[in-house]
């Protein structure tokens, strides 16, 4: 039974380490440490996701501040406008907390 154990937390270890967080996971919810860590990666903090929404938008509309302040020292432009994003309605952003 113990040996099943620690093969599953062994296989969610790879599987975790095989398919990283991206960029906009981190900047919902992640911490300074794990974006700093995406950006000396290579992540690209001007990145755009569906809507047109970059990391920026992401940790602020998820209030993450500690990751904003993180991004903005990375050098990422403040003003990326996405009109057409702001103009819709909340309820259809639901998707992007997901």
């Amino acid at each position: 039974m113990k040996k099943a154990f620690v093969m599953i937390l062994l296989c969610l270890g790879i599987f975790s380490f095989a398919f990283p967080r991206d960029i906009f996971e981190i900047a919902k919810d992640g911490t300074p440490e794990e974006m700093k860590a995406a950006i000396e990666s290579g992540a690209d903090i001007e990145a755009r996701a569906d809507k047109g929404w970059t990391p920026l938008h992401f940790a602020t509309f998820n209030t993450n501040p500690e990751v904003i302040t993180t991004l903005i020292t990375a050098g990422v432009r403040k003003k990326q406008g996405n009109i057409a994003a702001l103009k819709e309605p909340i309820e259809s952003k639901t998707h992007l907390l997901a």
